[in-house]
């Protein structure tokens, strides 16, 4: 089996935005992508764990340099893209 370059693409969001991205992801040409839900503190303070509007949620995509440099919408002030 050949090597192939891959990136692992991780985005920490509202989880309101969840259904959004992923409709973006896909017709950008992901094969897949893995959604958890993410909780923890930070600049914007703590964030719960429960899968609602207020909560975050993180969302992975294993693909390509190319599709991830596509896919990266560029860093907030958060740093809640990293590639």
């Amino acid at each position: 089996m050949p090597d192939i370059d891959r990136k692992l693409l991780t985005i920490i969001t509202e989880a309101l935005l969840e259904s959004e991205l992923c409709e973006t992801i896909d017709e950008m040409g992901a094969t897949g992508y893995t959604v958890t839900n993410a909780r923890g503190s930070g600049s914007r303070g703590v964030r719960d764990a429960g899968w609602t509007s207020s909560g975050n949620v993180r969302v992975e995509v294993v693909c390509s340099k190319e599709l991830s440099d596509a896919i990266d919408f560029g860093n907030d002030s958060a740093g809640s893209i990293a590639p």
